[in-house]
């Protein structure tokens, strides 16, 4: 299995249809880490795909030179995740709510839920933009807005110039812009 596992991200980073075959492996794992973090106030659906995009992340991050497995980084990447995500809502969940707030909630709740649909359509539209790109673009867009580096770092690990990647990411940006103005239909969001 680790064989198999290995192969598939090696392939996936050539090839994202590879990534969704990984993604089968994964699945189990992250259906019960889903069902453990749902209860801090997400649903199960939404943290399924937030897996699917830490998985993508791991696979564009992992490097199989060092002595650890996939599967052992991606859990810690779903782990650490997980935990972050856990602190930042646990001290909105230990304020106490008053009786006064209780229609105001009700409302913001519903704002919330036309929020997260638009959210979802939004993404939608951004992936749909972002396979537009060629497979090295779509990377490099990836670990701009997806990683926890700052410019400098990726401009290193990229063998860039800091300007070098700010010239990249604005020259992208801008093919991302043409490709909506050229399919307003997604803008209608």
């Amino acid at each position: 299995m680790y064989e198999v596992i290995e192969e598939l991200v090696r392939k996936s980073k050539s090839h994202s249809l590879y990534s969704y075959e990984l993604w089968q492996h994964f699945e189990p794992l992250c259906t019960k880490w889903a069902h453990k973090l749902k209860e801090v106030d997400y649903s199960v659906e939404d943290l399924m795909q937030e897996s699917y995009l830490i998985l993508c992340t791991a696979i564009d991050t992992y490097n199989q030179d060092k002595e650890i497995s996939f599967s052992a980084y991606y859990k810690v990447m779903l782990y650490r995740w997980g935990s972050n995500y856990r602190r930042k809502n646990r001290e909105v969940l230990v304020v106490e709510e008053r009786e006064e707030n209780f229609w105001d909630r009700i409302q913001d709740e519903q704002v919330q839920v036309e929020q997260q649909i638009l959210q979802k359509e939004v993404v939608k539209s951004i992936e749909w933009a972002l396979h537009r790109l060629s497979e090295k673009e779509r990377k490099l867009m990836i670990k701009l807005y997806f990683s926890e580096k700052s410019l400098n770092d990726l401009a290193t690990a990229e063998g860039l110039s800091y300007k070098a990647l700010t010239s990249k990411k604005y020259y992208l940006l801008k093919k991302l812009k043409k490709i909506f103005e050229e399919n307003p239909d997604l803008l209608c969001i």
